[in-house]
């Protein structure tokens, strides 16, 4: 967001230094992690397995842990498209595992590595974490070693190695890696220290080899993070204050969790205001000791791992069953299950509290390791569940029917387009059969479920989109739909076969401002309008999204630049919508003028309409009655005024237009009003009015950190019967402050949208009615409008038009 600009929204970009690292839970019931192996069980060397894969990073890596290939390794040959190895490949799987060369045998994986033509990165097989270990202390390397410690998850690749001989000479020190800041597992560290007769350093080294000055590396202290557990069962990491104030839900086994009673929490736990700070310790626990059905099996172990090297001990011929490989006779903690290709370990991860205990919940990134690959993998993993959620079908029939068809689908077009995302299949009627003798041709597409293919078929070949539709659906009043302003724009320059003067690609200026569209300009994340947007003259029931960006001064900017585009060409002279150029155009409309109206008028109502123009005779005449020469662009400018190009579906006429005589004028008179400001998009207002001189401050500096302000900061006001008698208004609001002083302006804090009056317990509950969409911002921005939160959309109307209507 640039100061003074509207929203640039670039969808490709991850912030992992902004990315959310706790547990997220999925609408299962389990959490996004389920189903991915744990990454402190991949195999040791993967990145020279069969399928591992690579991407091509250029002449620079963002990843400061990069291995250099030796020409002799069979990496090496693999990733040269050429023998000179100057020729990079966008991207390389290998279709074979290869044997490790030099320092590649030595590495556990790797991060990206180094050719003479540039950087490859390594996309490893996307894993978790447990979000709750038993850790042990890392350290910042070198000058820094007792600065700054952190705890870590020994089992994850975040430190290197730093090796002492504390038992014979302290001073004999070592920093051992496979490549320059590589990053080991703790039990790799001591293995390697081990080797060269050391332990894993506790205290500060003065080795300055491997590069990790300014990383981590591993130390043999233990630590443990307490946790959190508040009334309501959800759990934060007490690790530092910003960890204490994410609180997040878990899977309490058994009955119940640590709560105070009394002001006493259980063994194991100390009362920490009205919550209780607890021990916490992560264990490993066996499940079964017998072969599980399959859906015992999937109900139990969530984590998946890597398929096993011992071999199938039971149910091995089976198609359907579970599988089991084992090591000895019995079912233990190390069998590793099958079930339709997935392999599970017989393991169960829980953390214990007391008497207590909750599964450990997997995460995809790490406090201790941001990685933007892991951020990635994360957000694919919330796609993946909800693309295969059972009401996708559903949500994604209607939208998609909105942005194609029209904007009120009977509930038999969205089941059907539903079924064939589904199925994957839609049977195509053939389209020159009257409806009532539809018989179905070969199915079409792949048959795979979210086939888009099958689905798009669906929206455009459904009867109800040719016209059709049963008693009680679709009615051509509720019908079609208002088209997108800058679909509109490019519908016509592609139909007029408009070319650039120089050759280039189309360039259209911001028309954000202009039409209410542009591409990644949309005002905010919600899109350009909401997909339950309604006029406030449509009946209930009904939608029409686009007309929320459907404004007089968007409609009129609308029309103007496209005269300008046919009279002038696309450029921006007369409000065009081009790019500034010397001879106002950058280019023209190139379809050519047939020379006859007849034959110009069916031309442009194929190319404009789609065959629907119903004002024919008033084209025609705007044609006929053109300047010589003009005709072709009068018809073009007529029929861009036509409902029939800025709608789908049918034209409903309604004859020449009653007039109406206007109302007398009357008199001016003094009055009031009252003017709300609706300030869209997001406030920071626990900065905007801050605490003062009493505990709330000190709350407010340990919560917001080093965005907290400073009293200096702020603009001081007083008041009375409230938790502080000082407050602070932001800097910037000075005028805010005035006002107040001159009691011209309030504050009304605390605030939000209710029904009826509701107690926490109640909304816990579901004993009392609620908002609609309480955590969706769109619907409370809605509900602040219309103060009608129990109702979705736009319908109610305002405080201010309901008190209009009242008084007449």
């Amino acid at each position: 967001k640039l100061p003074g600009s509207r929203n640039l929204i670039d969808p490709m970009r991850m912030r992992v230094d902004r990315h959310d690292v706790y547990p997220k839970p999925d609408l299962d019931g389990g959490y996004l992690g389920d189903g991915y192996p744990l990454c402190s069980e991949l195999p040791a060397q993967g990145f020279l397995a069969r399928g591992a894969r690579y991407i091509f990073l250029g002449s620079s890596s963002p990843e400061s842990d990069v291995l250099v290939l030796s020409p002799e390794s069979s990496l090496y040959r693999e990733l040269c498209s050429d023998a000179s190895c100057s020729t990079p490949m966008p991207s390389r799987e290998l279709s074979a595992t290869l044997a490790c060369h030099g320092e590649e045998c030595e590495v556990e994986t790797l991060r990206a590595v180094k050719l003479p033509h540039g950087y490859y990165e390594y996309i490893p097989p996307a894993c978790v974490h447990l979000f709750f270990f038993n850790g042990r202390e890392i350290a910042q390397g070198n000058r820094r070693f007792s600065w700054k410690r952190s705890c870590a998850n020994p089992e994850a690749r975040v430190a290197g190695t730093s090796c002492c001989n504390t038992s014979v000479d302290p001073r004999q020190e070592a920093r051992i890696c496979g490549y320059h800041s590589e990053r080991v597992r703790l039990a790799t560290a001591e293995t390697r220290c081990a080797k060269v007769g050391m332990e894993v350093c506790a205290e500060r080294t003065t080795a300055g080899d491997c590069g990790f000055d300014d990383m981590y590396v591993w130390t043999p202290a233990a630590c443990h993070v307490d946790i959190e557990v508040d009334p309501d069962g959800k759990v934060s990491s007490m690790l530092n204050t910003v960890t204490k104030q994410n609180k997040f839900t878990v899977g309490w086994l058994g009955s119940g969790f640590p709560r105070q009673k009394a002001g006493v929490c259980p063994t194991g736990c100390t009362p920490s205001g009205e919550a209780c700070a607890c021990t916490a310790v992560a264990e490993t626990a066996l499940v079964f000791d017998q072969v599980p059905g399959p859906a015992e099996l999937l109900a139990r172990l969530k984590i998946r791992t890597s398929p096993p090297t011992s071999p199938c001990a039971a149910n091995c011929e089976s198609a359907v069953g579970v599988r089991a490989y084992t090591t000895g006779a019995a079912i233990d903690e190390s069998t590793v299950f099958e079930y339709e290709g997935r392999f599970f370990k017989n393991q169960e991860h829980v953390v214990r509290v007391g008497e207590f205990s909750f599964r450990n919940p997997p995460v995809f990134v790490q406090r201790a390791d941001l990685r933007v690959r892991d951020a990635l993998a994360e957000v694919e993993s919330l796609l993946d569940h909800l693309f295969r959620h059972p009401n996708t079908p559903v949500f994604f029939a209607r939208l998609l029917i909105q942005r194609l068809v029209t904007s009120n689908p009977s509930p038999r077009y969205i089941a059907d387009v539903a079924e064939a995302f589904r199925s994957g299949t839609y049977a195509a009627p053939d389209p020159q059969q009257a409806a009532s003798d539809v018989t179905a041709a070969p199915a079409t597409s792949s048959g795979a479920y979210g086939d888009l293919a099958a689905t798009v078929l669906a929206v455009l070949l459904h009867d109800e989109a040719r016209g059709g539709g049963g008693e009680g659906e679709a009615s051509p009043e509720t019908s079609g739909a208002l088209r997108e302003p800058l679909l509109k724009v490019v519908h016509f320059l592609r139909a007029m076969e408009y070319v650039d003067d120089t050759g280039r690609e189309v360039s259209l200026r911001d028309l954000s401002e202009v039409i209410g569209q542009f591409p990644y300009l949309s005002p905010s994340v919600f899109n350009y309008y909401l997909p339950d947007y309604k006029p406030d003259r449509f009946a209930d029931g009904l939608a029409a999204p686009e007309f929320e960006i459907f404004t007089t001064p968007t409609a009129m900017s609308f029309l103007n630049g496209m005269m300008s585009l046919i009279q002038r060409g696309l450029g921006t002279c007369d409000d065009g919508f081009g790019m500034w150029s010397p001879n106002c155009k950058n280019g023209q409309l190139m379809l050519e003028d047939p020379g006859n109206p007849a034959e110009a008028l069916a031309e442009l109502d194929i190319l404009l309409t789609g065959g629907r123009l119903s004002s024919r005779e008033a084209i025609r005449k705007a044609y006929e009655t053109a300047e010589e020469g003009e005709g072709f662009k009068a018809a073009q400018k007529a029929i861009i005024m036509t409902p029939e190009f800025h709608t789908l579906g049918e034209p409903l006429a309604a004859g020449p237009r009653e007039h109406v005589a206007p109302e007398p004028v009357e008199e001016p008179r003094s009055y009031r009003a009252a003017v709300m400001l609706f300030f869209g998009g997001g406030a920071d207002t626990f900065n905007m009015l801050v605490p003062l001189n009493c505990p709330l401050y000190e709350e407010y500096m340990q919560v917001r950190t080093d965005v907290a302000l400073l009293p200096q900061q702020l603009h001081s006001i007083t008041t009375t019967g409230q938790a502080c008698g000082e407050f602070g208004i932001h800097s910037e609001l000075s005028f805010v402050k005035e006002l107040y002083d001159q009691k011209q302006a309030a504050f009304v804090s605390n605030v939000g949208a209710l029904v009826e009056p509701l107690t926490k317990a109640q909304f816990n509950s579901g004993g009392a009615s609620r908002c609609v969409g309480l955590f969706s911002h769109s619907d409370q921005q809605q509900a602040a409008q219309t103060l009608k939160c129990q109702v979705s959309g736009a319908s109610p109307k305002g405080a201010g038009g309901r008190l209009a209507d009242a008084l007449g």
